[in-house]
């Protein structure tokens, strides 16, 4: 009853929610498979960015964002809201999709601080009067964690990845950019990072490769709506004649 309580106040009903879920993903975990829904053949992609906001490398990132004119959904850390709220409020203004990636980036937490990370970061978010979404991204993809558990249960949808360009743990960012190129499929979500130095300098070729292969950008959400459109085109049962 405390957590639900205190989740009110943390988030405000709204007469209309541009960050509504599909019903079929709330308090589930998405991209476990490593790929978008099977058949999906449509030209989008979602780009994300976690761990940010960065003091050194989230401004050349939205810097690239802006010039590019690329809708991104960027998985925010709390404590780094607190430090870097300006980093925040620019993205708000620029229309991205600003997502929880908990307070403290822990490795498999307790279930014990499981909830204070996940409501801590939703606090920060919203003292930036940023809307934000119902989307949530556990630390390290650890989707069967504390905090995934405790996101689900208040019904946000925990979101991996489909398309890893390895930037986490690579300076080359021409190797970045072969990552994604060569996992590159329709209905991609790409895992980034704005604390990277790697990342800004990869961030415009991946870009240019999507864009040349004909694809639109989407946030995470943006995206979900699109997956759950084409899965009720196909599960619909056929009408006889």
């Amino acid at each position: 009853m405390i957590i639900s309580a205190t989740l009110s106040l943390l988030l405000p009903l709204r007469a209309f929610d541009p960050y509504a879920l599909p019903p079929r993903y709330v308090g589930e975990v998405v991209g476990s498979s490593w790929s978008p829904p099977p058949g999906f053949t449509e030209k989008v992609v979602a780009l994300t960015f976690d761990d940010g906001p960065d003091k050194l490398y989230t401004a050349p990132v939205l810097q690239i964002l802006k010039e590019q004119r690329i809708p991104a959904t960027m998985f925010v850390v709390g404590i780094k809201v607190n430090q870097q709220r300006k980093q925040v409020e620019q993205e708000r203004s620029m229309g991205l999709e600003i997502a929880n990636h908990t307070y403290s980036h822990f490795s498999w937490p307790s279930p014990f601080i499981a909830g204070p990370e996940v409501l801590l970061t939703e606090s920060a978010i919203n003292m930036t009067q940023s809307p934000h979404s119902h989307v949530f991204r556990p630390p390290y993809g650890q989707a069967a964690g504390a905090t995934s558990i405790f996101a689900k249960s208040i019904g946000m949808a925990s979101v991996l990845w489909t398309n890893d360009t390895h930037d986490w743990e690579l300076t080359s960012p021409t190797t970045m950019v072969n990552y994604a190129i060569s996992q590159m499929r329709p209905g991609d979500i790409v895992l980034m990072h704005d604390n990277r130095q790697v990342t800004p300098l990869g961030l415009r070729q991946i870009i240019r490769a999507y864009r040349t292969a004909g694809y639109q950008f989407l946030t995470v959400t943006q995206m979900l709506w699109r997956w759950d459109a084409f899965i009720n085109a196909t599960t619909q049962p056929k009408v006889k004649m």
